[in-house]
């Protein structure tokens, strides 16, 4: 298995490669390794040196003349000019990038970014102001620590600090908060459903326009909103869950297919391709497929933009409704007003016009009953 840090020899010879004038391409394949991390190596350890004092400094790009070091190999070792150069020089020396390179992991094994007497300080103050009855943030605030408040509350629950969790009385109030991942659906699910098989049926179909359906988290536990959103003319609406589970789901999709029915309309033909994200509240397949009549797709998984329109839509949403805010106050008519604003800002008569062609209607209200 190849090594997740780079090795002495390996950093030998990128100096070897730079110094003959190789480019960074050539030294990355060489070595088998990722582009990016020889360039972030080179420019890393690279170091400057000034040719009239021949000492070393750390100053910045910005005192070189020469635009070269601006972009790859970022250094001198392999320029012809450099004998002549009367610039500074930036240089990668592999014994030199090696030592920065202990020096580094060794710091970051630690525990904490301070030296002893820095940390020794900043315990001293922190520690005393708890016993007197101070707060954490209170401390912070009026103190020059050369840390941040989280690292604080992590060294004091780790028992980094002389003073404990029980010197904060707040802290001991409260139960420890448990973070539960969103479930996901059931992989056996996705099988025949994945964003590879979504692109292939479209593409074999010749499927230009499909349906892509989201929701959208209000407090945890609480009311969330599911959106749909026709790819054809960015037209997105909303429904209020009560829970964010896959049986609200199933009743909006049970009382939509009855409210077109009503209006002489079939629902699964309107909306037969569907593309949605992983969330398990999109795990009843059989029910949203009804048997076939419309075919549901899910995006591979952490890939929100294989679904962007909607994405872009939400990030509408949440100018009004921002991340945080409860929907348990919400009815269906607060959604109803927000998503026409929504509508409006995206282009609402190019957005009807396109609608009532996609369906064939005379208008878009009957068409799409809330």
């Amino acid at each position: 298995m190849k090594n997740k840090h780079l090795t002495y020899e390996e950093r030998h010879e990128i100096e070897n490669m730079l110094a003959k004038g190789n480019s960074i391409s050539q030294i990355a394949a060489h070595l088998k390794r990722n582009l990016s991390t020889i360039s972030k190596e080179i420019r890393k350890h690279r170091f400057s040196r000034d040719v009239n004092t021949t000492q070393n400094t750390n100053s910045s790009l910005k005192k070189f003349n020469c635009t070269l070091l601006e972009k790859p190999p970022y250094v001198c070792n392999g320029c012809k000019k450099k004998r002549y150069c009367h610039n500074s020089h930036y240089l990668y020396h592999a014994s030199r990038a090696q030592k920065e390179y202990e020096s580094n992991l060794r710091e970051s094994r630690e525990g904490t970014p301070l030296n002893k007497n820095s940390f020794y300080e900043l315990d001293r103050i922190v520690s005393t102001s708890m016993k007197q009855g101070q707060h954490l943030y209170h401390i912070h605030q009026n103190n020059n620590l050369g840390v941040s408040l989280s690292t604080l509350y992590r060294y004091l629950n780790k028992g980094y600090l002389s003073a404990s969790v029980l010197d904060a009385p707040r802290i001991v109030r409260f139960k420890k908060r448990k973070s539960k991942p969103r479930k996901s659906v059931p992989k056996k699910f996705r099988e025949g459903r994945t964003y590879k098989d979504f692109q292939s049926f479209i593409k074999n179909d010749g499927i230009e326009n499909w349906v892509e359906l989201d929701t959208v988290i209000g407090r945890q536990g609480g009311k969330s909103i599911m959106t749909i959103n026709f790819t054809l003319c960015n037209f997105m609406v909303g429904f209020l869950l009560d829970f964010n589970r896959s049986s609200e789901v199933s009743k909006i999709f049970d009382s939509l297919r009855k409210k077109f029915s009503d209006n002489n309309l079939d629902f699964d033909s309107i909306m037969p391709v569907v593309l949605t994200d992983n969330g398990s509240e999109f795990s009843d397949v059989n029910f949203i497929e009804n048997d076939g009549k419309l075919s549901l797709f899910f995006c591979d998984p952490m890939r929100s933009d294989q679904k962007g329109r909607i994405e872009k839509n939400h990030t509408l949403f949440r100018d009004i409704c921002p991340k945080g805010i409860s929907f348990d106050n919400f009815s269906q008519e607060n959604i109803n007003l927000i998503f026409p604003m929504l509508t409006l800002f995206l282009g609402l008569a190019s957005t009807e016009k396109h609608l009532m062609k996609y369906l064939s209607l005379p208008t878009v209200k009957k068409s799409l009953p809330y």
